[in-house]
C-alpha cells in the first residue's frame, strides 16, 4: 500500500501541474511541448502555494480544492482519459528512477531514507514542515513572538528558510497517505522526476532522438551534477 500511495502522489502532482501548465498555455495562446507544459505548471504551484501561505493564510489543502475547477474546464476542452495517458506516458519515461526510490525503501527502509545524507537539514524540512501543517504563517509568528525558548524560536524560524520545500512536504502529509519521514521522500522522488522530464526536454533540443535524450536525461538526473 504504501508503494501504491507514493506513485498515486507523484502521478497527482504531474496531473496538477499538467492542468496549471495548459491554463498559462491555453490563456498565452503559446505551444508549449508537454515537458515544458510540466514545469511551468510546477513553478506556477510554488508561486501560488506560496503567495497563500504567506499573504493569504488559507487552509494548504485550500490550493488543492480550487484546482477542482481547473480539472472540470479541461474535462469539456479534452477527454480526461486523454491526460490520463498523457501522465502514465511520463511516469513510464521516469520508470527507471521511480522503481529505483522504491528499491530503496524496500530494502533499507524508514531508516535508511530518514538518516541518508544530511539529516540535520532534513529534519529541520520535516519538524518545519509539520509546523506549516498545523499553524498558519500569523500563527507562527505569534508563537515565535509570544514564546522565550530559544529552542523552539530557533526551530520556528526554519519556516523562513526555503520555505518552498516544507510548505510542499507539508501539503503531502495533508492527505494522510504517508507518514511525514516518507512524505519528504516522495518530495524528493517529485523534484528528481521533474529534473529528469525538465533534462530530458533540453537534451531533446539538441538529440532530436528520443533515445538519446532519455538516457542523457536519466544520466544527468544519476551523476554527480545532480546528487
Amino acid at each position: 500500500m504504501l508503494f501504491i500511495n507514493i506513485i498515486l502522489l507523484v502521478f497527482s502532482a504531474l496531473l496538477i501541474f499538467y492542468y496549471l501548465g495548459k491554463i498559462l498555455d491555453y490563456f498565452l495562446n503559446t505551444r508549449f511541448d508537454i515537458y515544458e507544459i510540466i514545469i511551468l505548471g510546477f513553478s506556477t504551484f510554488v508561486f501560488l502555494v506560496n503567495l497563500n501561505f504567506f499573504y493569504f493564510n488559507f487552509h494548504l489543502l485550500f490550493l488543492i480544492i480550487i484546482l477542482i475547477p481547473i480539472f472540470f474546464f479541461f474535462k469539456i476542452k479534452k477527454k480526461l482519459k486523454n491526460d490520463f495517458k498523457i501522465i502514465l506516458n511520463l511516469l513510464k519515461k521516469s520508470s527507471i528512477l521511480i522503481i529505483l526510490f522504491l528499491i530503496i525503501i524496500f530494502i533499507y527502509g524508514e531508516q535508511f531514507i530518514v538518516f541518508r545524507g544530511n539529516f540535520y537539514d532534513y529534519f529541520s524540512y520535516l519538524s518545519t514542515a509539520l509546523l506549516i501543517k498545523k499553524f498558519s504563517y500569523n500563527e507562527i509568528l505569534y508563537l515565535i513572538a509570544s514564546n522565550s525558548d530559544d529552542s523552539f524560536i530557533n526551530y520556528a524560524n526554519f519556516v523562513f528558510a526555503r520555505p518552498t520545500a516544507q510548505i510542499l512536504i507539508s501539503i503531502i502529509n495533508s492527505t494522510k497517505l504517508l507518514n511525514i519521514f516518507y512524505s519528504g521522500y516522495t518530495f524528493k522522488l517529485i523534484c528528481v522526476v521533474l529534473t529528469q522530464l525538465a533534462a530530458y526536454s533540453f537534451f531533446y533540443q539538441y538529440t532530436k532522438n528520443n533515445k538519446d535524450a532519455n538516457f542523457l536525461s536519466l544520466g544527468f538526473v544519476l551523476s554527480f551534477f545532480y546528487f
